[in-house]
Parts: structure tokens; C-alpha cells; sequence
């Protein structure tokens, strides 16, 4: 389904934002947007201090994290 929305969202030049705590919908659509050729993002959002910091992590980073193991949910106790 991941697939076919990327598909869908790269035809019709569309970008698509998903807000998920599903590590299952993160790699689905990781996969998907590689199957469409689209580009892929994560933005990783940390409270710290009272302080929003955000983190743009690319579709190869986020690959390799999840390859090696980390979740990039918790990116915040690595970075």
C-alpha cells in the first residue's frame, strides 16, 4: 500500500507528510518511495530542555540505521 501511495504521490508531483510512531509504516514507506523513485526524509522531533530540535535524517541514513539496528524513533540517545 506504502508503494502505491508513493507511486501515486510521484505522478501526481504531490509530497506526501506522514506522522507515524510505527516503525512498520516507517520501513514500508521507506520502501515505497524507493520502488517509486521519489526521495524519502525523516524529521526527528526531540523535546530536550524545554527546546524543539529537529533532525533531518535522508533515506540512506535512515536505511543504515535501521540495518544496523538502531530505532530511529529514540534517534535522540545517539545523536
Amino acid at each position: 500500500m506504502a508503494a502505491a501511495i508513493c507511486g501515486q504521490a510521484k505522478e501526481s508531483d504531490t509530497q506526501l507528510l506522514i506522522t507515524t510512531h510505527s516503525i512498520e509504516c516507517l520501513r514500508a514507506f521507506l520502501d515505497g518511495s524507493a520502488a517509486a523513485g521519489s526521495s524519502f526524509a525523516v524529521q526527528h522531533l526531540a523535546l530536550t530542555g524545554g527546546k524543539l530540535v529537529a533532525r533531518r535524517l535522508d533515506a540512506g541514513t535512515v536505511g543504515g540505521l535501521l540495518r544496523t539496528g538502531v530505532d530511529v524513533r529514540e534517534f535522540d540517545l545517539y545523536a
